[in-house]
Parts: structure tokens; C-alpha cells; sequence
């Protein structure tokens, strides 16, 4: 739902909280005693009304997800801390053990003379996120990611220049 939308929905949920307000007070006249055409007619028409908008408020699309918009300088400034802290000394033995235990397979595949490093297991994910790395930047760096057909690991190819 983009903004225009939402502001439609909010006049229309406005509208018929104060449409719903209305008929109850022409209900207590009427409970009171006071009855007049005019207000059988305008409590037609609120009731009219007040459907109108019911049906429109609850067909209302929900609300549209609004991201951050400097969403991805965030995402990438967290990826560098990341890569910060797996490289500290006292923390990179056990990170490499850690991902190494996400590699299942490494193939080396020459493929128009280059040479491709595809990575089976669940490392292949993780590195789709990491094609932003400070370290390789301007080096184009590729990840492709291919699930396999027979089985649930994910296989990613790295291309480098």
C-alpha cells in the first residue's frame, strides 16, 4: 500500500468512526422521543453510508512494508563490523572452524579460462551475502547460487577476474 492509499484508508476509517458516531446519536433522539422525517432519512443515509465505507476500510491491501532508506549502507556497515570481528585474533580459529563446518564440497571448475570455485553446503548462502566486501572491492567478485536437483544444498559458484 503506498502512502496515497494509506491516506485514503486512514480518512475512510476517520470518516466512518465519526459516520458511526452520528447514527448513534440520531438512535438516542429517536430512544428519547424525537422523530421526524428528516432524521429517518439521514439516518438512511448514514447507514448507507457507513456500509460504504466498512466494505472499503476492510478490502483496504494491508499496509506495505517500509524499509529504511539507507537500508543497505546498514546492511553493509554490519557486514564490515562482521568481517572486523571473525578477523580478530582471538576469534579466528573458531570462526574458521565454523565455516568450515558449512563446506561440504569445493570443486575448482576452469570455465572460459577462468578459474570457478564452487562451494557446496550451507557456506553457498552465507557468501551471496558478502559479494559487497571491503577487501574485494573493485575485484569482481561474482556469487551465483544454483540449488542442486537432488538434494538441499545450495552450490555457489565465485568468478574472479
Amino acid at each position: 500500500m503506498n502512502a496515497r492509499t494509506e491516506e485514503t484508508h486512514s480518512r475512510q476509517k476517520g470518516e466512518l468512526a465519526r459516520i458511526q458516531r452520528q447514527i448513534l446519536a440520531i438512535v438516542e433522539a429517536i430512544k428519547d422521543g424525537m422523530r421526524t422525517p428528516a432524521m429517518r432519512d439521514e439516518l438512511a443515509s448514514l447507514e448507507n453510508r457507513k456500509l460504504e465505507l466498512a466494505t472499503a476500510v476492510s478490502a483496504a491491501p494491508a499496509k506495505a512494508v517500509r524499509l529504511h532508506p539507507n537500508l543497505a549502507q546498514i546492511y553493509r556497515d554490519k557486514v564490515a563490523r562482521l568481517h572486523e570481528e571473525l578477523n580478530r585474533p582471538e576469534l579466528r580459529e573458531e570462526a574458521s572452524a565454523v565455516i568450515r563446518s558449512l563446506i561440504e564440497e569445493v570443486r575448482l571448475v576452469p570455465t572460459d579460462g577462468r578459474l570457478e570455485i564452487e562451494l557446496a553446503g550451507a557456506l553457498a548462502g552465507i557468501l551471496a551475502l558478502t559479494s559487497n566486501n571491503p577487501r574485494r572491492a573493485g575485484r569482481g567478485l561474482q556469487v551465483t547460487l544454483v540449488a542442486g536437483a537432488r538434494n538441499h544444498l545450495y552450490r555457489t559458484a565465485v568468478r574472479w577476474p
